[in-house]
């Protein structure tokens, strides 16, 4: 996954520590991927850092899927009396609807799209594991700065998607200045998963 280390590094450059862990049931994580279980993980990891981290600030990055895990993560936080000092939103989806006509098209998918046929067989079994992540409707709920950031060719996520996220999360804080979207060119052709590749991504993220 280049652009989950991709952007690792640049936060890195910028001297910030960047956690980054594997879904439940990828790369070195055993179980497997179920939206509670996945805000659980966003929730554990947000306290452990929060222990050792002081006074430092605490951001939570998701992009894609991961977007849904961090709203989500956003508002139980908010529920226990406690909240992330900002929130970047890359790439990211509305929601997750995807039971159509018998066909699933798990939001986990997406690794093995390469291989033909394969999610059939590996996400059948989980055809009652309905995955949400309402973004849109945790936005209405959120009360921390939120930064999104969007390509204008996304081949995966519309960019008129980031637009309505933008419109909700400003609508709910009403500011302007709390809530920012930050678009990236089409012709530039970062599509889905390149915007760490932007020169000026360091600025914006200061």
């Amino acid at each position: 996954m280049p652009h989950r280390i991709g952007v690792a590094k640049v936060l890195s450059a910028l001297g910030y520590h960047a956690l980054v862990i594997d879904y439940r049931g990828f790369g070195d994580s055993t179980g497997e991927p179920t939206e509670p279980g996945l805000t659980t993980d966003a929730l554990h990891l947000y306290n452990w850092v929060k222990q050792r981290s002081v006074d430092s600030l605490v951001c939570i990055w998701g992009h894609s899927l991961g977007t849904g895990v961090t709203t989500n993560t956003a508002v139980k936080l908010l529920e226990e009396g406690k909240q992330f000092d900002g929130i970047i939103l890359e790439g990211g989806f509305s929601n997750v609807r995807f039971i159509t006509n018998g066909l699933i098209e798990h939001p986990f998918s997406w690794f093995y799209w390469k291989f033909p046929y394969i999610q059939f067989f590996l996400f059948n079994p989980m055809k009652n594991n309905k995955l949400v992540f309402p973004t849109d409707e945790n936005l209405e709920k959120i009360r921390t700065p939120i930064m999104i950031l969007h390509a204008e060719d996304d081949h995966l996520v519309p960019f008129s998607v980031a637009q309505e996220n933008y419109r909700i999360a400003r609508n709910a804080q009403n500011s302007d200045k709390r809530v920012k979207l930050v678009s990236f060119d089409g012709k530039l052709g970062y599509l889905h998963n390149g915007l760490y590749r932007d020169p000026a991504l360091p600025d914006i993220i200061r």
